[in-house]
């Protein structure tokens, strides 16, 4: 597995599978937390939530999928990829890398938001869940177009590999690598907007994010005789995560000081180009962890505190997490060992992992409670299938029970196969 890469390259490939895992996970089980154990004092603010839950999710895949070294020199922008998008196409790749970003930066205006929502809400009635979800519309539109826009900013990459060769020949050329980018020689205005778009907000954000914490605490204190010990609690409480969540955007700030020590060229060493995007990778990923930890309803949904069909719940999702990490990255390692001296049974692990890892989603997405009495056989169903049917949810049992016995029929084969190349050839 090794083979091929350097020792950064392995690294940095651990640090956004954590980094992509905990993320994956902890909004999934946000998410899940959220539609069922959403307090009812929090109304149309859950909509907020979940909002920040579903961007942050988006930002952890498409950073794990792409597993991204990023080399942008003032005249050319060199992305290096490694992570399973290099299957697809560089293209996707670059996709991937977009949607990291504009979902990194819509999380900043989201966290600001959520500090003005409480600042709003003391003293007034909290807005409608319908006004809730055009505000978040109306916020992520401008992002969106970003996002666009930044999809055709990138050029050839045999330009890109050209460029870099000829403007900086004493620099790593990456020929055994997936790379993207754009050329720097004649500034696009349009890859200029959107870089300015990404970093400057950052530290009027930081600062308006503290502002507007100071005058919720202030606002709290001021009218702490006028509420109740337990409203007062709730605030106190939101407060506090809210806060928490502040100190993420200082991860930014650092991916930013890793951007400007290697555009500027303060510094030769390629540390800060592996780490450039290894900060931002954290944010979405422990923003739901503040949340879930300290929001007492999703504590215990998480810990099976509480009706039996939640903690199963939490736990089939726990349990689908691992087992699609473990089957999807046995995939991608097949793909890149291609160790010829498997010879044809790599073909037979790569259909056993494709086949469990078909099985482990359509559980995570059904989550299922069986009742098989001697007359009838309830399924009763938990997971995401719900918000679209029933008979979608019934599809995945079935998918799951035909991909078990699947699993079973490999499992046979692969034992004949190694008693059949015993003394053969593959």
């Amino acid at each position: 597995f090794l083979m091929g890469y350097t020792l950064l390259d392995v690294i940095s490939m651990c640090v956004y599978s954590v980094s992509g895992f905990l993320g994956v996970f902890g909004n999934a089980i946000l998410l899940l937390a959220l539609w069922f154990r959403s307090p009812p004092s929090w109304k149309s603010y859950t909509i907020l939530i979940a909002n920040c839950a579903c961007i942050d999710l988006v930002a952890c895949f498409s950073t794990w999928m792409s597993i991204e070294r990023f080399v942008p020199f003032k005249d050319v922008t060199t992305s290096v990829y490694l992570g399973p998008c290099t299957l697809v196409s560089g293209f996707a790749c670059h996709i991937l890398h977009s949607i990291m970003l504009h979902s990194v930066t819509q999380s900043l205006f989201l966290l600001v938001i959520a500090f003005c929502y409480r600042l709003y809400v003391l003293g007034r009635s909290p807005p409608t869940k319908l006004n809730m979800v055009f505000l978040c519309i109306a916020i992520y539109l401008p992002t969106l177009s970003v996002l666009v826009a930044s999809f055709f900013t990138n050029d050839p990459s045999v330009e890109v590999r050209q460029a870099l060769k000829l403007l900086h020949p004493e620099h790593e050329q990456f020929e055994d690598y997936v790379v993207e980018g754009h050329v720097d020689v004649l500034p696009s205005p349009g890859a200029k907007f959107i870089q300015a778009y990404m970093i400057w907000p950052i530290i009027p954000l930081c600062m308006l994010v503290f502002f507007v914490r100071h005058k919720v605490i202030g606002k709290i204190t001021s009218k702490g005789d006028a509420m109740t010990d337990r409203t007062r609690e709730i605030h106190k409480n939101l407060v506090k995560v809210l806060t928490l969540h502040a100190c993420l955007p200082f991860l930014f700030l650092l991916s930013v000081i890793a951007f400007i020590i290697v555009k500027r060229r303060l510094s030769n060493s390629i540390f800060f180009e592996y780490s450039v995007f290894w900060y931002i990778s954290f944010m979405p990923a422990l923003s739901p962890i503040i949340t879930l930890y300290n929001v007492t309803p999703f504590r215990n949904f998480v810990l099976g505190r509480g009706q039996p069909r939640f903690s199963a719940t939490a736990a089939s999702v726990v349990v689908s997490q691992i087992t699609l990490l473990q089957h999807g990255s046995e995939i991608v390692i097949i793909v890149i060992m291609k160790r010829y001296s498997a010879r044809s049974y790599t073909i037979l692990i790569a259909n056993c992992a494709c086949i469990d890892l078909v099985a482990c989603f359509s559980t995570w997405m059904s989550i299922e409670r069986l009742a098989p009495f001697k007359e009838v056989t309830v399924s009763v169903y938990l997971g995401p299938c719900t918000l679209i049917s029933g008979f979608v949810c019934h599809i995945l049992h079935s998918i799951m029970l035909h991909s078990v016995t699947q699993s079973l029929f490999r499992l046979v084969i692969a034992f004949c196969y190694r008693l059949y190349v015993l003394g053969r050839s593959g």
